[in-house]
């Protein structure tokens, strides 16, 4: 295989937001007034009973309120049905709730340790793995604004002093796995209400450490400028269509649409699908006759599976 490097280009790109505070220190309406000035359409996953539609008089969105068990698999659906509806953003809110509320990924893999491990929740987290990576690939792959709210609690740690065991306040923690919001461009925290301080930033003109009093219209702006700066980015859907063609050239059509809905929205995969597919075209063409009897049709990529629990069907509801 052959490596080849090209000159890197910054392309357009879609918000990936990580906002993370206590309860009431602004979370939900910063994530309403940001997502409200992305775009006209915007899609809300409630998990915290409701709290989103409190706002519905001031900001237009669709809501979806769930209910436990907190799959992660729910989410990924809900963001899922987001993108194919046509939304512009997408907020999910809580991602707290699908790592540790009631049948979120800490009680999946107790659960698979229990009754798949004799207990070993080590080996578990191999099952546990997995599902979150299908959630991040959600957020990941997108082709909409994807905003996540977390939860924020007091850390403690234990130190010894004179002989004695002492409890010490240790900042703030996330309610999420450690290390989650890596997989985000840009996030931010409330340690003040109201107050914003991003702590990881991936966009040149609001660096780490930068403190916003009250974010709205103007931090959606300045986002937007970032994200809309470079080359348009490919559509998913144009891609798509091209590669159907080329699968149906290639006699391979329907397995083809089958792995192209289990990667909805991965524009890396679809266009490394086509450079397999135009790569097999052009074998064909150069193979001569009596090199291609007796050959087998390549087959098409074989995706991974994706299963959602029975009862995972959200869909998107006007807000109450």
């Amino acid at each position: 295989m052959t490596i080849q490097f090209v000159k890197a280009t910054k392309k357009q790109a879609k918000l990936r937001l990580a906002l993370e505070g206590p309860a009431g220190f602004g979370k939900t309406y910063t994530a309403l007034t940001l997502a409200s000035n992305l775009g006209d359409k915007v899609a809300y996953v409630d998990t915290e009973a409701g709290s989103a539609s409190k706002y519905a008089h001031l900001f237009s969105f669709d809501v979806i309120e769930l209910a436990p068990p907190f799959h992660p698999d729910r989410a990924v659906e809900a963001i899922t049905a987001a993108a194919e509806a046509g939304y512009d953003t997408v907020v999910v809110d809580s991602l707290s709730h699908f790592w540790q509320g009631d049948g979120g990924l800490l009680s999946i893999v107790d659960e698979v340790g229990r009754t798949k491990y004799r207990g070993d929740s080590h080996r578990a987290w191999k099952d546990g793995g997995e599902i979150e990576q299908r959630l991040i690939n959600a957020i990941l792959r997108s082709p909409i604004h994807v905003i996540g709210c977390m939860r924020t609690k007091k850390d403690y740690v234990r130190v010894e002093e004179g002989g004695k065991t002492k409890i010490r306040a240790a900042g703030t923690k996330t309610i999420q796995r450690e290390e989650f919001d890596f997989e985000f461009d840009l996030v931010g925290r409330f340690d003040v209400p109201t107050v914003l301080s991003i702590l990881k930033s991936r966009c040149d003109t609001l660096p780490p450490e930068t403190v916003v009093n009250k974010p709205g219209a103007d931090l959606a702006a300045l986002l937007l400028a970032w994200l809309e700066d470079g080359e348009p980015a490919p559509r998913f859907a144009d891609l798509e269509a091209e590669l159907v063609e080329l699968a149906e050239r290639l006699g391979a059509k329907d397995a083809t649409v089958e792995a192209i809905g289990r990667h909805r929205g991965d524009t890396d995969w679809v266009s490394r699908a086509i450079d397999a597919a135009r790569k097999n075209l052009a074998a064909r063409t150069t193979a001569k006759p009596d090199d291609a009897k007796g050959k087998p049709e390549p087959k098409a990529e074989k995706p991974s599976q994706f299963q959602a629990p029975k009862d995972a069907q959200p869909t998107l509801e006007d807000a109450a």
